[in-house]
């Protein structure tokens, strides 16, 4: 089988762009998430914030011109003195008691294993932008958006109606939940699924008025994935209940960020519309661009828009990305395998010791998001 080169170089570039533009999570506070191929094979780590790092060498891939926000190993290596701490954190960020192959075979062969399928019917998607699976139906269930005006919200986790963790359970006494597997198909070809944590959602945030649309009660998150602050890594997104029209506008987003203190961004929509389903605004990235200096959420209160559309509604999902998988053709099952990349685990329950709502973002390639089938395979000790 013969690789497009090119076609490599242009997904890592994207890739690069993608994490150049997430908020700067990886400084301040050491946070990545795993990348990996569609053939399960490892590429790196997203380092919010900076972009991609590689862990191999672009001449390795053919590839030899440097790529903009991609870091390559040898390059990353010549810098492991100055920013040591750090490295170890893009190795090992989400390893926590098991820390080894072993641990894995002896919690699984011990019956500390938890399994589970989901299946989530077919949207109608627009190609290349991102989409929310949360609202498709399937099993588990369709989820519902708490789509009230004024807006408001609500927590949620693996027992919230539509969560694709529905079927594993919380870890229990002092033990850790790592997801060791997740695979899946779709009979669309998906250019790239992002598994999340939603820790909240609601709505409805007009986008029909001018007016400020303000929670009276905001929900703040309680799953913590960077021990030093409460909201690190999260990020803002919004999914469009109805879809919206093409009219170019601003919308400030005010929320309580990672370190407590309050800030209101204002970014430009583009003239695009957003499809049901689809996240708002169309951009290349699924979440919204938060205040310099910002790497984290833990609530938001209030949207407001310079200009009312003709129409468009809004639900909030403040979320924590968990892992990268791109690429994926359609009809082929693909699964991404931690227990063969033991630094990539990632740890499903921490603080609050209660598993999230998981739940899948995709960039579509075509009008569907296909009929979508996954598989998870979970061990705690």
């Amino acid at each position: 089988m013969t690789t497009n080169v090119d076609q490599v170089a242009e997904y890592l570039a994207y890739m690069g762009r993608f994490g150049r533009g997430m908020p700067p999570a990886w400084d301040g506070a050491g946070i990545s998430q795993p990348v990996n191929g569609p053939g399960c094979e490892r590429i790196g780590r997203m380092l919010p914030g900076r972009g991609l790092y590689l862990d191999t060498d672009l001449k390795r891939l053919g590839i030899t011109k440097s790529l903009p926000y991609v870091y390559e190993r040898s390059f990353f290596l010549k810098l492991q003195e100055m920013i040591h701490k750090q490295c170890l954190s893009v190795l090992h960020s989400e390893v926590g008691a098991i820390t080894t192959y072993d641990a894995i075979v002896n919690a699984r062969g011990s019956g500390q294993t938890n399994d589970w399928s989901f299946i989530k019917n077919t949207l109608t998607s627009v190609a290349n932008q991102w989409f929310a699976l949360f609202r498709a139906a399937g099993m588990p269930a369709a989820g519902v958006f708490l789509n009230t005006t004024a807006p408001t919200e609500v927590a949620t986790d693996r027992a919230a109606v539509g969560a694709l963790s529905l079927g594993l359970s919380n870890p229990s006494g002092s033990n850790r939940k790592y997801l060791l597997t997740l695979g899946f198909t779709s009979t669309s070809t998906i250019n790239m699924g992002l598994l999340v944590d939603i820790h909240v959602q609601g709505g409805a945030f007009r986008l029909t008025v001018t007016t400020a649309e303000t929670v009276a009660s905001p929900v703040a998150v309680v799953r913590q994935y960077a021990p030093s602050s409460l909201g690190a890594g999260n990020l803002i997104a919004f999914v469009a209940t109805t879809a919206t029209s093409a009219t170019g506008h601003t919308l400030t987003v005010t929320y309580v960020n990672q370190a407590g203190g309050t800030s209101a961004p204002v970014f430009t929509a583009p003239a695009t519309a957003v499809a049901a389903d689809g996240i708002y605004p169309v951009a290349t990235a699924p979440f919204i661009p938060l205040a310099s200096g910002d790497f984290g959420v833990r609530s938001v209160s209030q949207t407001q828009s310079n200009t009312a559309l003709g129409a468009g509604v809004l639900a909030l999902i403040l979320y924590y990305p968990l892992m990268f998988i791109p690429g994926i053709s359609s009809n082929v099952y693909v699964e991404r395998d931690s227990t063969l990349q033991i630094d990539a685990l990632t740890e499903l329950a921490n603080s609050s010791q209660v598993i999230g709502c998981l739940s899948m973002l995709v960039n579509t390639n075509t009008t569907s998001t296909g009929a979508f089938n996954g598989f998870m395979r979970s061990c705690e000790g």
